[in-house]
């Protein structure tokens, strides 16, 4: 499956999140040209906050949007968090631009299945799991909002 039409279906995909429970994915595969960052190049770009753009806290619907438009400009994700305010869900994400040969995947407002789920498919690709933030939901559900960062090839018995 495409970056590209993962994109698209990101936006589908978005304006369903609320009654599903997922927000759309984004990752990008480096192209073979580029060198990925070293593990500690990786560690370093979560924890350093030079140079973030913080979006403020907003429905699901303009989570998506905002995480659309920053990822198409070639940021990432580094801070994905959710909370109830005044009896409504709201959503941040802080984003950072990333660095050459870096993919990352965010998954917002996910289950607890759906989690776990995501982790292990994503576990078999090379992802390791890099942020993980719950929270219950207003209708008394959690919900999980994960940053995945790809640090290596999958081991040659994980595919599949």
């Amino acid at each position: 499956m495409s970056s590209l039409f993962l994109c698209k279906m990101a936006l589908v995909v978005g304006g369903l999140a609320s009654l599903c429970g997922a927000l759309p994915l984004w990752g990008a595969e480096p192209a073979k040209t580029e060198k990925p960052p070293t593990p500690g190049e990786m560690l370093a770009f979560f924890e350093d906050t030079k140079g973030t753009v913080l979006n403020e806290w907003t429905d699901l619907n303009s989570d998506s949007q905002a995480w659309s438009k920053h990822t198409k400009d070639g940021y990432a994700p580094v801070r994905n968090e959710g909370r109830v305010h005044s009896g409504a869900d709201q959503y941040q994400k802080i984003f950072k631009k990333k660095l050459p040969g870096m993919s990352v995947w965010c998954r917002t407002a996910e289950t607890e299945a759906a989690h776990r789920q995501n982790d292990v498919s994503l576990l078999k690709k090379g992802y390791i799991l890099v942020r993980l933030q719950t929270f219950t939901d207003a209708g008394g559900t959690a919900r999980f909002q994960g940053l995945w960062v790809k640090v290596a090839e999958p081991p040659t018995d994980a595919a599949g």
